[in-house]
């Protein structure tokens, strides 16, 4: 699967061509003059302008509700990739297949972990380094956590990447930001502008 930055970058490129359309239509709405019917060279100017704003509503509440279907569709592709992406990283990060290893990096004190680390590089136990790796970044032990990226330099990009990963609240706030980015128009921003002639 892609790292996180390309998925990121495809769904802004893919978020941005549904705003944009959607932006688009509303400007053809507003192009648009009366569509011509049976009567409509017998309605008076109240009435042309009353059918005309009719037309034009229903046509952008037929695309506002295609945009949001399409945005909410395109955050759910997201909000799936991202979290396949997540389980990659989980595995490639934080798996220990010592289940003693990891038991003993969880119970030991942050010396202890240090201590667990340098043993794993001077040992080549890369399963004790790991739990102690683990257990440090449960723990927020920045010092621990670097040395085994040192020692480890082939794992620090899937590290990293981890922390780019939009959280929960992250993607619950693109999901609720439909109502602000498809906001349906009044029909004053769907009637033609007027011309100074």
């Amino acid at each position: 699967m892609e790292p996180i930055q390309e998925i990121k970058a495809e769904h802004g490129a893919n978020t941005a061509v549904i705003l944009t359309n959607w932006m688009d239509t509303q400007d053809q709405i507003r192009s648009k003059g009366l569509e011509p019917g049976p009567y409509a060279d017998r309605l008076e100017p109240e009435q042309r302008l009353s059918a005309l704003q009719d037309q034009a509503l229903e046509k952008a509440k037929v695309a506002h509700e295609r945009t949001r279907r399409d945005y909410l569709a395109e955050v759910d592709r997201f909000e799936e990739r991202v979290h396949a992406r997540r389980q990659e990283l989980r595995a490639k990060n934080f798996f220990v297949e010592s289940t003693e290893a990891v038991a003993a990096a969880l119970g030991a004190d942050d010396a202890a972990l240090l201590d667990m680390r340098q043993t794993s590089e001077l040992t080549g136990n890369e399963e004790l380094g790991k739990a102690a790796f683990v257990a440090a970044h449960r723990r927020g032990l920045g010092n621990i956590v670097n040395s085994y990226l040192e020692a480890n330099p082939e794992t620090r990009g899937a590290y990293e990447e981890w922390h780019e990963l939009p959280d929960e609240a992250a993607l619950q706030k693109k999901r609720e930001a439909v109502d602000q980015l498809v906001e349906m128009p009044g029909v004053d921003r769907l009637m033609p502008r007027a011309t100074v002639g």
